[in-house]
């Protein structure tokens, strides 16, 4: 994941609708890329949630970040 992004599972209708704006971390990667071209551009391999369930954890408020290891 680069800086938060995902590319959110959406139906294909709201993909549309959008201009594939649910493919951030496609997005992030290569800015300069155009709308259309985005979905060629996601990896099997990318973190994929659906929009509902991280709009959901959105509600939940704020959460502590994980312990780490090393220094702070």
């Amino acid at each position: 994941m680069q800086g938060g992004a995902w590319n959110l599972k959406v139906s294909p209708i709201v993909r549309l609708v959008f201009l594939n704006y649910h493919f951030h971390l496609a997005h992030h990667r290569d800015p300069s890329l155009p709308w259309t071209d985005l979905p060629a551009a996601v990896r099997a391999n990318d973190p994929n949630p659906s929009f509902w369930a991280i709009y959901l954890q959105m509600w939940r408020g704020p959460r502590p970040l994980p312990d780490t290891d090393g220094p702070q």
